[in-house]
Parts: C-alpha cells; sequence; structure tokens
C-alpha cells in the first residue's frame, strides 16, 4: 500500500519481536486481487485485553500511538447516531509518498470485537471494511486484524503484498510496544497528551 502501509489498522492496528515485554506477531498475510487488498493478521500483546480494546477506540488519541498518524479524532455520530471517527495517515514507502485521509464508521458488535467502515463519499478509499477480535490468552491479549480496502488513489504497481507487509510490521511493532510502555508505566494516552508527548510525525 502507501502511506507507509502501516495501515490498521488499526490499527492497525499488529505486532511485534518476541521478548520479556514485546508483543509477537504470529502472522501477517496480503493478497491483493483486481486492485482489492485483503490483509489477515494476529499478534499476542502483553497487556490486558481492556487495555487493548480502550487503546484501540481512543481515536482522540490514538495518533500518539504512531508517527504515521498525524491526525486522528472522533466526528459528530452519524444520521443514526453510530460513531465516526477521521484519521489522516502521511509517510512513503520506496519513493512513494502520500497523505490519506479516512472516515469511518466504528462499531462495536460485542465487548471482544470493533468493525470499521469507512464512508467514501468521505475518504480516499472506495471501500473499507476493518474488523478487529480482542480476546484473553493466559498473560496476553490475542489480538486479530483482517482488513478489505479498495483504495480510491493510484499505487504504484511495484509495491507489493511483500511492501505491505514490511510496514505493517513496523506499524504494528510501534503502535504494540508503546500501549505496552503506557501499560507497564501506568500512563493512560489522555494524560500522555496533556503531557503533549507523543511520536515525532514525519512531514
Amino acid at each position: 500500500m502507501t502511506f507507509r502501509m502501516r495501515i490498521v489498522l488499526a490499527a492497525f492496528v499488529l505486532q511485534v519481536t518476541a521478548g520479556a515485554h514485546a508483543a509477537h506477531i504470529r502472522f501477517i498475510d496480503v493478497d491483493i486481487v483486481d486492485g482489492r487488498y485483503f490483509i489477515r493478521a494476529e499478534s499476542l500483546i502483553e497487556v490486558p485485553p481492556r487495555v487493548v480494546r480502550d487503546s484501540l477506540l481512543d481515536y482522540d488519541h490514538f495518533h500518539l500511538l504512531s508517527e504515521d498518524f498525524s491526525a486522528t479524532r472522533y466526528l459528530p455520530p452519524d444520521s443514526d447516531g453510530t460513531p465516526l471517527a477521521y484519521s489522516r495517515l502521511e509517510g512513503c514507502i520506496l519513493i512513494f509518498c502520500a497523505v490519506v485521509e479516512k472516515v469511518e464508521r466504528i462499531l462495536t458488535p460485542s465487548e471482544n470485537e470493533i468493525v470499521t467502515i469507512a464512508l467514501p463519499e468521505r475518504s480516499d478509499f472506495l471501500y473499507s471494511r476493518a474488523r478487529w477480535v480482542i480476546r484473553p490468552a493466559g498473560q496476553h491479549t490475542r489480538l486479530y486484524y483482517e482488513l478489505e480496502m479498495a483504495p480510491d488513489f493510484w499505487i504504484p504497481p511495484l509495491i507489493g503484498a511483500w511492501a505491505i507487509r514490511s510496514r505493517l510490521r513496523d506499524t504494528a511493532m510501534e503502535l504494540s510496544n508503546r500501549i505496552e510502555m503506557l501499560w507497564r508505566e501506568g500512563v493512560a494516552l489522555p494524560e500522555l497528551a496533556a503531557r503533549g508527548e507523543g511520536p515525532v510525525h514525519e512531514k
């Protein structure tokens, strides 16, 4: 993808190296069919499920978790009362750089599931639907992520699944390690915002 392919995400999203205080990526699968992207990933994060869920839903402060997100925030709800969130990602992969904006409906079908659906008329996507499943796994949280999207912008054909997978892994590393760090230090995202701290966003 573009914008470093660290989508996500979510947020999206997915995680990283093994270690005493590091998340562990179980797999990342990326397929591209007729210009549509299909992404699946699963990881283990060493924090309670509620912390992962709260972090993924905190759009007002989510941009503090990764330098790829230059802005994230909640918007007035949709006409049916469904929460709406805005995100802007900026970055490069290889020699291709882009700014990508998205407005999404945020759905929570259950305590362990989050679904986001982009509004095409307000986004740089013809279609985008993501799903997170958050489950306890011993002392870890098992985080499953799937995304189907059709970007409404040009992506150089040489940027393939390998590049997307690599950038996803980098973003996953940054997001998950920061969530774990904040949990260990007892700091919530709103407190981090009050301090004026967060990643340095690239221009």
